[in-house]
């Protein structure tokens, strides 16, 4: 059975369970998808699953078509494809020239926006897609996806107050320990150790010293390049 085959079946399989498990507005919108496909188009929800995230993945488990949620703002929202993971709460949506993007308008493209930002008010990530990108260049869009979610990858707690720390100092030309305080989300002790210990590992360098103590830190040449290297592992991750 081949790739597209593989895609057809499981695609049928996941479409079904989550029809049969909808009622009122998000059937309305699961129905859309089947009347296009039925017009002879293929919905860009479904295109953004066959180039995008089965070649990535292989399965559709974790997504959960036309889920709605109540934004921040107060107003009911319907997601492309959510993924419920908390606190891992991830909306994909594809923009754009599909069949039934064909007629949006300025106030659509408003409510958009509106829309992104209710969402991350209640703590989701949207992620978008443009139609055009999904159905020309599907490989970039699935190094788009593949970054995205690696941010989501579970990593060891130096190696992630590392990549805080260095964030910060590539913002902030000098920061101080109450910067890295709230960063790290500790207190005062288990923040000035660790500001030490990226001192001692030659990441960053002490400036402003008092006549009492350490004022600022700011990055040193290695913890730029740590910077540098930390954007491009995430970048060709596969």
């Amino acid at each position: 059975m081949g790739t597209g085959e593989r895609f057809d079946e499981a695609y049928a399989a996941w479409f079904a369970k989550h029809l049969g498990e909808s009622s009122g507005d998000r059937r309305l919108q699961l129905e859309r998808r089947l009347k296009e496909e039925a017009e002879g188009d293929e919905s860009a929800e479904k295109l953004f699953l066959r180039q995008v995230w089965w070649p990535v993945y292989g399965n559709l488990h974790v997504l959960i078509p036309e889920l709605e949620v109540m934004d921040g703002l107060g107003k009911l929202r319907s997601l492309d494809h959510a993924i419920v993971q908390y606190p891992k709460l991830v909306d994909l949506e594809v923009d754009g020239y599909g069949p039934h993007q064909k007629n949006a308008s300025r106030w659509t493209f408003a409510d958009d926006r509106r829309r992104d930002a209710g969402l991350h008010m209640i703590g989701w990530d949207v992620l978008r897609f443009a139609y055009s990108d999904v159905k020309q260049y599907p490989l970039s869009c699935q190094q788009l996806l593949k970054s995205w979610m690696a941010r989501y990858e579970p990593v060891p707690k130096e190696e992630a107050w590392t990549r805080h720390v260095v964030r910060l100092g590539t913002y902030h030309q000098e920061f101080t320990l109450d910067d890295a305080i709230r960063v790290l989300g500790v207190s005062d002790k288990p923040a000035r150790d660790f500001l030490l210990r990226l001192v001692e590992r030659g990441f960053v360098e002490c400036c402003g010293v008092g006549r009492k103590r350490i004022r600022a830190f700011r990055l040193t040449a290695l913890g730029e390049k740590f910077a540098r290297d930390m954007s491009q592992e995430i970048y060709f991750r596969t």
